[in-house]
């Protein structure tokens, strides 16, 4: 993928970017191993204008009419501020006197303000308006944007973890589509594998704090790695990895940690067998429907993932005829789920709504082109 600079004459420019979903690998960033994501047609649009004086941050939408504001937004914007002049731009001073608005989708509404303004579609947003700023944007390829974004998020968010956590969903916002993405590689596209028209977000009000993930995802890591001193073939395919791990002893993990790591394994040998099936003429949907369904329970169980806002939901879904439901995180750490309903969509949404008062079901479907440029003329031959 390529991207084009922005003019040299440009005071203003314009462009968007879809938020990334994803159905299959929630934690397998961990593994060094690869998820399904999809860009959705839930965007956030961004303006950018050179205007002189200080650099500025603007957050708008997500159901508020007013700019997001309070001490909290401010915060916030401080902290990108420094992140992107530290991580995203080879020379802050490009910064200087650029003004950047971000506008989220008014859809987005049950998912609170500091959630959406340190998602992974807000850091590849900035990150995109900085280097286009800089002018360094059209020598850069799009995994190296998503490694500078990733950077950046992770800074503004104070994660302990490994930046590799935000690179499918970043990659995925880039670029577009339906993708596999490993950690810091090129992506697959398999959007071939994936039903049209199919997919319903539900979003709930009053969900766990995002930070019970981080602590989750500490003791997930930290039993990985205590497995792996201990026996290297646990990170192996196939039944060795999965026979070394049950091997270890409880002197090195407990029966949670085991689960956990097993819950890696497992979900990274699903993903692969399930992309085996890449380029054959028929599509089992059934199958995406049973892996999601079965890593919402390594969630839930092993994970810890709260989904008693979306238990009877999923179950009324399925009894409404679609055919899974995944459990997932938007926005980078917010509690969702992702209803599988191929032909059966807009009936599935009516039975739902009509039960849930305070879950939204969304109707998402896949972008293909991931960052859209508006406000400016493209050289020839870019679109």
């Amino acid at each position: 993928m390529s991207f084009v600079d922005v003019p040299l004459d440009a005071e203003q420019f314009e462009f968007s970017l879809p938020h990334a979903l994803c159905l299959v690998g929630e934690e397998q960033y961990l593994l060094g191993a690869g998820g399904l994501f999809v860009a959705s047609s839930l965007a956030v649009t961004v303006s950018v204008e050179r205007r002189g004086g200080e650099f500025s941050i603007a957050f708008n939408g997500g159901g508020a009419e007013a700019e997001l504001a309070g001490p909290q937004m401010e915060a916030l914007r401080q902290r990108w501020d420094v992140a992107l002049a530290e991580k995203a731009v080879v020379d802050p001073a490009c910064l200087e006197g650029l003004c950047v608005r971000l506008r989220f989708d008014d859809e987005l509404a049950a998912c609170p303000p500091a959630v959406l303004v340190t998602s992974p579609a807000a850091a590849a947003a900035l990150t995109v308006a900085a280097l286009a700023a800089g002018f360094e944007l059209e020598s850069l390829t799009d995994i190296e944007v998503a490694r500078r974004a990733c950077d950046v998020l992770q800074a503004v968010r104070g994660s302990p973890q490994t930046s590799d956590r935000f690179y499918g969903p970043v990659l995925t916002t880039l670029a577009g589509g339906a993708l596999h993405v490993e950690p810091g590689r090129q992506a697959l596209n398999v959007q071939q594998l994936l039903p049209p028209e199919s997919l319903l977000l539900a979003l709930a009000e009053g969900v766990v704090p995002a930070s019970q993930r981080a602590g989750n995802e500490d003791e997930a890591a930290h039993a990985l790695r205590a497995a792996v001193e201990r026996n290297r073939g646990v990170v192996e395919r196939g039944d060795a990895g999965f026979e070394a791990l049950f091997e270890i002893g409880k002197d090195i993990l407990d029966d949670r940690q085991v689960t956990m790591v097993y819950g890696l394994l497992r979900v990274r040998q699903m993903t692969e067998e399930f992309l085996e099936h890449l380029g054959e003429p028929y599509v089992d949907n059934d199958r995406l429907a049973e892996i999601c369904d079965e890593e919402s329970m390594i969630l839930r169980d092993y994970f810890g993932f709260p989904d008693r806002p979306f238990e009877r939901a999923r179950a009324r879904a399925v009894a409404a005829g679609a055919l899974g439901c995944k459990l997932t995180r938007v926005l980078g750490d917010w509690p969702a789920a992702v209803v599988l309903a191929p032909g059966r969509r807009d009936d599935v949404r009516e039975a739902l709504e009509a039960e849930f008062e305070r879950v939204r079901f969304l109707p998402v479907d896949v972008d293909p082109a991931g960052l859209r440029w508006g406000g400016i003329e493209l050289p020839d031959g870019e679109d």
